[in-house]
């Protein structure tokens, strides 16, 4: 991960900064670890190109300008703009040409770092313009220090660190989705059906008439807006209420799936299995165990 010798001469030592670090097996196997960190001063040419590296990396720009090339595409990487890509893909970052160039950049992973990337992301790669920035500075100067000091709790204090970075970024970035949460009317319509009428048999092509619509106009288009599919959607809505049902009831189980519309109560269980990883009368026992 650490940058050619070459092109380390376009990097003012001075005022710049670069750790590798060897995280312990505890850390790799419950943490989110630091891998490497710096913060560099940096002028054209300076160049960092990799790929098929099992790491994460975020980097943010504080002052000059810099440019990512990203799935073939070059990005412009301005002042209090921040990234975040795995590194399994190829990609390079660069000095722009006629200017200098000051970021900070973190490599990382963990167990949930996927999930994470997953939110950040969502439907496409983003170069995110941060409101304050210079958060984003200190949290990765404050990971730098504790990688420095090196005691007994700085790996846990490193994940904390990191694990408040990702939170930033995935908040970040939903603000620059929220334009989508404004979805059309017709949506609202669909949505509003289905709440009222989960009990009852529904299929897509259901939805897509009341509207006079194609079903997979449809079925994009709420999974874009909403997160999930309009099937998703209706077996959560059942589940829910099936949920009330067994906490609130003695209500039989069979009757239970009837009532939240799901005709085949061995589907219902293994539905209910798969969200919730124990049976129907498992949850309910668990529940009536709690609430005594």
């Amino acid at each position: 991960m650490s940058e050619n010798l070459e092109f380390l001469k376009y990097v003012n030592a001075k005022d710049s900064f670069h750790f590798l670090n060897m995280p312990s097996p505890m850390a790799k196997a419950n943490y989110f670890y630091l891998q490497e960190i710096g913060h560099y001063e940096s002028c054209y040419p300076f160049v960092s190109e990799h790929n098929h590296l099992d790491t994460y990396l975020i980097l943010y720009t504080v002052s000059g300008r810099g440019l990512l090339t990203y799935h073939g595409m070059t990005y412009q990487l301005k002042p209090n703009q921040c990234f975040f890509i795995p590194c399994m893909e190829h990609h390079r970052y660069q000095a722009a040409l006629h200017t200098k160039w000051d970021f900070y950049f973190l490599h990382f992973n963990g167990m949930n770092t996927e999930s994470y990337y997953e939110q950040y992301r969502q439907d496409h790669f983003q170069i995110l313009t941060l409101e304050h920035g210079y958060v984003f500075a200190n949290i990765m100067q404050s990971i730098a220090d504790l990688y420095q000091k090196r005691n007994p709790l700085s790996e846990t204090l490193i994940n904390f660190h990191i694990t408040d970075l990702l939170t930033k970024l995935v908040i970040a970035s939903s603000q620059h989705q929220m334009p989508r949460l404004a979805f059309p009317d017709y949506l609202k319509r669909v949505v509003n059906y289905i709440e009222l009428h989960y009990r009852e048999p529904l299929s897509l092509d259901d939805l897509a008439s009341i509207e006079n619509i194609s079903k997979f106009h449809l079925s994009r288009e709420f999974k874009y807006y909403i997160g999930v599919t309009p099937n998703e959607y209706i077996i959560n809505m059942r589940l829910s209420h099936a949920k009330e049902l067994l906490k609130y009831s003695t209500t039989p189980v069979g009757e239970i799936a009837a009532l939240c519309g799901i005709s085949n109560v061995s589907h219902f269980i293994n539905l209910f299995k798969a969200r919730e990883s124990r049976t129907p009368l498992a949850y309910r026992k668990a529940w009536n165990s709690t609430a005594k």
